[in-house]
């Protein structure tokens, strides 16, 4: 053990009588130090020890940083720990912190100097969206307030990103929030629905063009959160868009969610031109809904038979 780390072993020395004696000594020599060494065991000491004369050298000492360097690393601390001593000091110093993002970023939130993260970069955007779900109600409300006014296209773009592949719902509410729009029209359609920005939705969309585009070209699990939305939705244009891929290509969150939206419009006869296109036991399952609805086609419907032999079989199935 080097005499350094000897003395920060004395600094946290919890020995009954003695190890308040080596505590204090332990201080006074830690505190002649250089700032760059002298921080770390410091902030330590204030954050974690109850000795009441160790914590007032400390606090004297760190009142006397110069080195930016020492100063971002008490910053990280306080950002790490959000000790309130730390906090005070931070307020009462007026430091920032220069080369710690994350220590910068929440130290200029809890400032409520919000003009420089309007512009923030790309790098930025994870730290904001965390500070968005803070456990600081200042720091959370002036994050929030940020990503509704972010400046830069490719900030904005990494937040589409983190709502269309990471699912993070702060990202998607600050996407909502911020009515932000992106070129590409496809995109943008998925974007107003998963942020349930349905009126805007159906002035971008009215033909559901773009959102059997996206259907055609988007990942399983994107199609899986538009169904959801889809159903909770009531979303009939979504039904509409489906249409253009084979019953093969439907996934079975979107047979369960295409039957949900369809009973809640009373679009029985779309769900008997379904029944038609669909597996036996999907068909089964939509057949057992309109039997439960009092459904049936016309009994001078060509495939009124059909129905019949499938109404049958449905009584004679279990589950699904």
């Amino acid at each position: 053990m080097s005499p350094s780390d000897d003395l920060v072993a004395q600094l946290f020395d919890r020995t009954w009588l003695v190890g308040r004696f080596r505590r204090r000594k332990a201080a006074r020599t830690i505190a002649s130090w250089e700032d760059s060494e002298a921080v770390e065991p410091l902030v330590r000491a204030l954050v974690e020890l109850q000795d009441p004369a160790v914590r007032g050298l400390a606090l004297a000492r760190l009142q006397a940083l110069s080195d930016q360097a020492a100063i971002d690393a008490l910053c990280e601390a306080w950002a790490d720990t959000r000790h309130p001593v730390l906090a005070a000091l931070i307020k009462k110093q007026a430091w920032l912190a220069v080369h710690a993002d994350e220590a910068r970023i929440l130290g200029l939130l809890a400032r409520g100097e919000l003009e420089p993260l309007f512009n923030a970069l790309p790098e930025d955007l994870p730290t904001l969206v965390r500070a968005a779900s803070d456990r600081q109600p200042q720091i959370a409300e002036a994050a929030a307030l940020v990503l509704t006014r972010l400046r830069r296209a490719e900030t904005v773009a990494s937040l589409v990103e983190m709502v269309l592949e990471l699912e993070d719902l702060r990202a998607l509410q600050a996407f909502r929030d911020g009515r932000y729009t992106v070129p590409d029209p496809v995109v943008q359609t998925v974007l107003l629905l998963l942020s349930d920005q349905m009126a805007a939705y159906s002035t971008h969309d009215p033909t559901g063009t773009h959102l059997a585009t996206a259907l055609s070209d988007a990942p399983l699990p994107l199609r899986q959160r538009l169904a959801l939305r889809a159903r909770e939705q009531r979303l009939l244009p979504w039904t509409l868009a489906l249409r253009r891929l084979s019953a093969f290509e439907i996934l079975p969150v979107e047979w369960d969610c295409l039957l949900a939206v369809l009973l809640s419009h009373g679009a029985y006869e779309d769900i008997w031109r379904w029944s038609v296109r669909a597996s036996v036991p999907v068909a089964i399952k939509y057949v057992r809904a309109l039997v439960a609805a009092g459904w049936a086609p016309a009994t001078t419907a060509p495939d009124a038979a059909l129905f019949r032999k499938l109404a049958g079989l449905q009584e004679r199935c279990e589950g699904d």
